[in-house]
């Protein structure tokens, strides 16, 4: 993944050159993916929002490295299978709002009958309940 930036040209050229019309992104010849489009990205609209809601949870000591290593990588090991299962279904579900807004950005925010976050709060709310298996509001 890339945002397309021009500093990225000569990456785009090495992709086009090692795996011509095999690869999806900005600037790709065979298929784009949308600049800007963290709507339809997991790592943006979960897995981000999971560890930081847990590494934070409680303030870290001043440059205490070795607690904040420990809090990132409890943060991953408590991923559940069923977090990502529903991780994925939310993906899948982006993805056909971003097809039916014929590739836009999607208002995510407002839809309604779908558990949708637009802050970090409501991430951490919204965490909390997929943890309990109550992701639905």
């Amino acid at each position: 993944m890339h945002d397309d930036a021009p500093l990225h040209k000569e990456f785009v050229e090495l992709l086009d050159t090692e795996f011509q019309r095999k690869w999806i992104g900005p600037g790709s010849t065979f298929a784009t993916w949308p600049s800007l489009s963290p709507d339809i990205h997991p790592l943006c609209f979960f897995l981000w929002g999971h560890v930081k809601s847990k590494v934070y949870k409680k303030p870290i000591e001043e440059n205490d490295v070795n607690d904040l290593v420990h809090r990132v990588y409890q943060a991953f090991i408590e991923i559940t299978p069923d977090m990502l299962k529903h991780a994925v279904k939310a993906y899948k579900e982006r993805l056909k709002m971003v097809l039916e807004a014929n590739g836009n950005l999607i208002d995510h925010h407002n839809d309604e009958g779908k558990d949708k976050t637009s802050s970090d709060m409501e991430t951490i709310a919204w965490l909390t309940r997929l943890e309990k298996g109550n992701f639905l509001r």
